[in-house]
């Protein structure tokens, strides 16, 4: 083990916590690096597995896990729990510099090297825009209600997300228009 002395310190702050966000977050954490510090920034509390989201259309249960808080996400990592190095932060970057980001409650963040990965916008059900994660599962669960009381259901789009929708609607719920 290194020195205190000889240990170069870096910190990594991550912006946008989905997929690509999410796998360089542990990627860099399972290095074990002595030094390595990682700031994960997301607006929301937590990840929503956008994948699951056809299924999760029809089945409540599986709508609900698709959705699980971002904090705490890294402490697996942590090779001295009392003394944490990697943390998570909620909030919205309002400006980047070389060196630091500024968040939208006047705090600023410094990091020796940014990865930027705020990735696509789309719209609900494919992503769930709300910054809480309760808020979240409320979403989906209103909309599992919704299709499930539904007389006809109408999928606009013929790509990825709406053909499997549609599938999906129609194995669950074959008696629907």
């Amino acid at each position: 083990m290194p020195s205190p002395n000889s240990v170069k310190y870096i910190h990594i702050v991550v912006v946008g916590i989905s997929f690509a966000g999410m796998n360089v977050s542990k990627a860099l954490a399972k290095l074990q690096h002595p030094g390595l510090r990682i700031t994960m920034i997301d607006q929301r509390d937590y990840y929503y597995y956008t994948i699951g989201m056809p299924r999760g259309l029809v089945d409540r249960e599986l709508g609900q896990s698709l959705v699980f808080p971002l904090d705490g996400l890294l402490d697996q990592f942590e090779q001295d729990p009392s003394n944490p190095k990697h943390r998570f932060v909620q909030g919205s970057v309002t400006n980047v510099t070389p060196t630091s980001v500024s968040l939208s409650d006047g705090s600023t963040v410094p990091f020796d090297y940014l990865v930027l990965s705020t990735g696509v916008s789309s719209t609900f059900p494919a992503t769930v825009a709300t910054p809480s994660i309760q808020d979240a599962k409320d979403q989906l669960a209103k909309v599992h209600a919704n299709v499930k009381e539904a007389k006809r259901i109408l999928v606009i789009g013929g790509g990825a997300v709406g053909v499997e929708s549609a599938g999906e609607l129609a194995d669950a719920y074959p008696e629907k228009e």
